[in-house]
């Protein structure tokens, strides 16, 4: 299923993170975490390496297969719920999606069938509320930015739904995750991994850009039309936060929409710089429908996990 040259594309790009990327920083979140997030690609698709649960199960592999390290915590019940949770909250943006298919447990993003469980709730939910806001403005011209991508499932969703491209800026070893994960469902797509760009590369002719955080400057020309952060940046300092707002407000084209979820946690959403390097029309705020119903994210005291959806105004 996955060609030859994929793979040893795939393992230069891990032996590069080991090897040229230590001196990137981190915050003290990923400097302890960060090699519990890895994976490899195989002649049938990515392997979990971590022991962080993040990739989807693909149809016909088990868990203990495709992720032998991982600790697989959602019984049951706790998958009903947030699926149960997941079904109320999108009704509002009367889901319907042309292109990803979703029957008999299973869901069809790219070219291999997933199990449909609760581990797509986050990108779908993101994917019905941008669709709803803003999906008569996105395909295959468009491109979505999303900073922190983890495993890569946001975007997957959104290249699969509306045929766009996608840049991704994320840390070293997440970004084995998620060229895994896109390598595996979109294996004639092109590709571009952050060792393998120079000031050459003509990266406005890839459907993927990967890159590192220190590579943000390479991604000037990228106009994008859709920016996704979603659970990463209430990890770091708020001058990391204000760095890459002040990266949304340059490649986002005027009109464009930005998807942010977060809670109060490194940095104080309070603290987010929204008008500072351009404004940001509220579209609408409100705390996640899913995650308010779910222990511990329900108990009144704990911070609140907020979804805030704005549109660029230069």
């Amino acid at each position: 299923m996955i060609s030859k040259e994929s793979i040893i594309r795939h393992d230069r790009f891990r032996q590069f993170v080991k090897e040229k990327t230590i001196g990137i920083p981190r915050s003290g979140f990923w400097q302890d975490n960060s090699s519990n997030f890895l994976a490899r690609l195989t002649p049938i698709g990515y392997q979990n390496l971590g022991s962080a649960n993040c990739l989807p199960l693909m149809v016909g592999r088990s868990k203990e297969e495709q992720s032998p390290n991982a600790a697989y915590t959602l019984d049951q019940n706790t998958d009903d719920l947030y699926m149960r949770h997941f079904q109320t909250a999108v009704a509002q943006w009367n889901p319907e999606l042309k292109n990803i298919k979703i029957y008999d447990g299973k869901i069809w993003i790219g070219s291999v069938p997933l199990e449909y469980n609760a581990s797509f709730w986050s990108a779908l939910y993101t994917l019905y509320a941008i669709n709803h806001f803003a999906g008569r403005y996105l395909n295959e011209n468009s491109r979505v930015l999303e900073i922190g991508a983890g495993s890569g499932l946001d975007t997957c969703t959104f290249v699969a739904e509306f045929g766009l491209k996608s840049l991704i800026i994320d840390l070293p070893e997440v970004l084995t995750l998620s060229s895994a994960l896109i390598m595996t469902l979109f294996p004639n797509k092109r590709i571009c991994l952050p060792n393998e760009i120079d000031e050459h590369t003509p990266l406005e002719e890839y459907d993927f850009v990967l890159l590192l955080p220190n590579q943000i400057g390479i991604a000037k020309s990228l106009i994008c039309d859709l920016a996704i952060n979603t659970s990463s940046f209430m990890e770091m300092e708020i001058n990391e936060v204000r760095r890459y707002f002040r990266l949304i407000s340059k490649q986002l084209r005027d009109g464009s929409y930005f998807f942010c979820r977060n809670r109060d946690k490194e940095t104080l959403l309070k603290d987010y710089p929204w008008e500072e390097f351009g404004k940001f029309e509220l579209v609408h705020r409100a705390p996640n429908g899913v995650m308010a119903n779910i222990p511990p994210w329900n108990d009144v005291l704990f911070p609140k996990v907020i979804d805030d959806i704005r549109r660029l105004r230069n």
